[in-house]
């Protein structure tokens, strides 16, 4: 179960145990359990803790054991005594989920590769591509995103041979020594007669020596030159809370 699926399954089931608990049979004190159910299982959502239950293929098909996982056998009542034991589930989208394996120049071992959302005829409609720094590579650290692609660019790349994903990528990134993001390239963002419609952003980043901390001292400094040569300086205090942000536009 994805999240979105989850949170549709969630408001479905409980519009029928305030609407009309009759129809699922709780048992006493039922409705009351119920919704604690609920509410545990939608904090679950919120926080993003429905993964994938394998690493394969997901579908959109709710499961007795799924919430046994999340929550354990104490006050949750099986699914099928509230809906009926022949109830005929119908697979309404599926995310398709591709990992690397060993030996790729493209991702380590586990790293996410293609995430596909079918509909229930199985056409694909949508799509996520990733490729990440290996061991040996300069400009990241090994598990490090290098390049991002939806759907349409994609599309572009894998016709075009599957060759040269910096001319593709949606996004491309790398990062100095300590993991921070050094230089993002966006699509999209620069000049299209000059730079292919590629636009470079780089980052930079310094702390306060001065001693001392509190809520109105800056600790950290981030600068972010933009394509068009705007400078955007945040400085953050010591709780990793925004103070000021300053703008200079380049002229």
């Amino acid at each position: 179960m994805v999240m979105g699926e989850a949170s549709v399954f969630l408001a479905l089931f409980t519009n029928m145990a305030l609407v009309c608990p009759k129809t699922l049979n709780l048992p006493r004190n039922g409705t009351k359990k119920l919704m604690i159910m609920v509410s545990r299982w939608r904090k679950r959502i919120s926080r993003g803790l429905v993964p994938p239950r394998n690493q394969s293929s997901i579908s959109r098909k709710v499961r007795n054991d799924e919430f046994y996982d999340a929550f354990g056998t104490s006050a949750i009542y099986e699914l099928d005594a509230y809906l009926g034991a022949d109830v005929a589930y119908a697979t309404v989208q599926e995310a398709d989920y591709t990992y690397y394996g060993s030996g790729s120049a493209l991702g380590n071992p586990g790293d996410l590769e293609l995430a596909q959302v079918r509909d229930a005829a199985g056409n694909v409609t949508d799509t996520a591509y990733y490729q990440y720094y290996l061991m040996a590579d300069n400009g990241g650290i090994a598990g490090q995103i290098k390049y991002v692609f939806g759907s349409d660019s994609y599309a572009r790349f894998m016709a075009a041979g599957g060759t040269s994903p910096g001319t593709y990528a949606d996004v491309y990134y790398t990062y100095d020594s300590e993991g921070r993001v050094a230089s993002r390239v966006l699509q999209g963002a620069g000049c299209s007669a000059c730079g292919g419609g590629l636009g470079t952003f780089t980052f930079s980043y310094e702390t306060n020596d001065l001693p001392g901390s509190g809520y109105n001292l800056w600790q950290d400094k981030t600068v972010e030159t933009m394509p068009d040569g705007t400078v955007q300086t945040y400085y953050y205090n010591g709780f990793a809370e925004l103070m000021l942000q300053v703008t200079r536009e380049f002229s």
